[in-house]
Parts: C-alpha cells; structure tokens; sequence
C-alpha cells in the first residue's frame, strides 16, 4: 500500500488489496522467477505460460519475421512484430486474485474499463494521487505494464513480468525499484474502486422500473451489469429482458455504504430523463427513490 513499508502488513490493507498481498507472498524477494530452472512452475502459477509454450510462441514469431524479410519488409518493420513476454498475463493473474468482473492485463484497460462501465476505476497518471498495492499500470507506449507494490518515499516498487524475452531465452517476473516518474505512465486501475463498483445490484434494485423525472418517464431495467438499458417509450416486452425500441445506456453503481446506489441516466437519448440521480434507495417493497442535482427528486415504480 503507498506510504507502507511493509505491503503485506494485511491490517492496513482493504480485503481486496489483501488477496494481492497473498499472492505477491509467493514471489521471493531476494531473486527473480524465470520461466525456466527451479522457479519455472511458480513462473507457470503466476502467469499460465511455461518455457515450452514460450518456446514454441517465439519460433512462431521467428519465422514470421523470416517470412517478412523474405517479402522486402524494413527492418523496422520487423521490430513492429510480434515478441511475446507475459506481463499482461501477470496482470490477469491479479485480476484473478481479487475476481475482477474483466481482465485486466490489457494495454488498452482504460477503454475496457469505460465500455464496461468502470471508468471512474481509472487513475489518470496526472492525478496527482499513487498507484496503491495491487494497482495494475500501464506505460505511455501502452507496449507494457505491470502491478504497483508499495512505496518508500519517492521510490516505487512494481512487480513486472516480461522481463526476459526471446533474446534472453526465458522470461522473467522481477520486483523492481524506481524513482517515482508518473510522466512515464498513461494510468492505473484502482482495485478498490473497481470491486466496488462492481458489486451487484441487491433483489430489491433488479428488474423493471417506471423512472419519474417529474413528469418524464423512462423505462429502466437493472440486471448483472453496470451499464442497464433505458427507453424513452414502454418496451414490448416486459417479461423479462429488454426487447423492442432501442434504448440508452444507463450505469448503475451500488455505493460504499451498500445500502444505496448511484445512477448515470446520461443524456437521457435526447427525452429530458438524463442526469445522474444520487442515494437510489428502497422507498417501499416496490418503490425506489433519489435525487438529481438541485434537489430534485426522482422516483421509480415497479410498472404493473
């Protein structure tokens, strides 16, 4: 955790940083864990490869660089291709570890995170805040990342795999040390916020809504996803999920507390139903209630 000299002190960590500090529990701090020798199956636990599969991906990739120099493509090109190492796979591996709703070992994780409804997970680099224990990051290449340790002042320890490569002959996951730079990082995902953002909705948020703007009405159904379809008109079919019209986005958020939500209406498809309505709580056993901006208040009914 940033500020901690000892990241796997678990009482000053949250319960999903500390599935984290379990896992990097397993990595030894005095020598780095290669695919190959007596580290190979802890190298296969953390990341789902083996020196045989590395092997066999990089004479792939070898002959597809023969094959493109045989075909008059530059040498720069060629350093464009392909050069499999696992430091997204360690980053799954994490993912894995807290049961992330989506895999976090992707370059591009901030556009993941928002299609899916988790963009406030995202910690741009300029924040102004650190990346926390079990926080995934990734460089400004987007070529690479790796999972935040702690820090000691302004020295940042990071846990990065594909550290080795097809020159090296094996890969290699390493405990690092630098100065803390974030000009040479696009972000993080902060695990916290993600897992509480992906909390489910409770029974009694589930299903159908009549949403009232106050006059305005929309038609919500909230299921096992954050982002929910919204329509301006009553749909076809009520029974059960959405069919008929084209609907909007919504995003639903349980909060902290886990006895309210938050919900984004967004522009509300253009019918005046948008916004984002805050502290949605069971107003009855078939009734819900919030607040817009202003102190406006909203309500919803189960349609009969």
């Amino acid at each position: 955790m940033a500020g901690s000299d000892d990241p796997y002190d678990t009482s000053t960590l949250s319960p999903v940083r500390q599935k984290v500090a379990e896992l990097f529990g397993q990595i030894p701090v005095d020598r780095d864990v290669n695919s190959n020798g007596d580290t190979a199956g802890l190298f296969e636990q953390l990341t789902g490869w083996n020196q045989a599969k590395l092997d066999a991906k990089w004479k792939d990739e070898d002959a597809a660089r023969a094959t493109a120099r045989a075909d008059g493509k530059s040498e720069k090109q060629i350093s464009l291709m392909p050069n499999t190492t696992t430091c997204n796979e360690f980053v799954i591996r994490v993912g894995h570890a807290i049961k992330s709703p989506i895999a976090l070992g992707q370059f591009y994780i901030d556009n993941v995170l928002q299609k899916a409804g988790f963009e406030e997970a995202w910690v741009p680099a300029g924040s102004g805040e650190r990346p926390g224990l079990g926080d995934p990051f990734v460089v400004t290449s987007r070529g690479h990342m790796g999972v935040s340790d702690k820090f000691i002042g302004d020295q940042w320890y990071t846990i990065e795999s594909g550290q080795g490569g097809h020159k090296v002959g094996h890969d290699i996951i390493k405990r690092k040390q630098t100065q803390w730079d974030p000009s040479k990082l696009l972000g993080w995902v902060n695990i916290d916020k993600l897992m509480q953002l992906a909390q489910p909705a409770p029974d009694w948020l589930t299903g159908w809504w009549v949403i009232d703007f106050g006059g305005t009405q929309a038609w919500l159904y909230v299921g096992d996803h954050p982002k929910c379809p919204c329509f301006a008109k009553k749909p076809l079919n009520m029974s059960g999920k959405p069919i008929g019209w084209t609907p909007w986005d919504a995003t639903v958020h349980m909060n902290e507390d886990g006895q309210s939500a938050t919900i984004d209406f967004g522009s509300g498809g253009g019918t005046g139903t948008g916004g984002l309505v805050k502290n949605v709580q069971a107003n009855g056993p078939n009734a819900i209630a919030g607040t817009k901006d202003g102190g406006v208040k909203v309500t919803g009914t189960r349609p009969g």
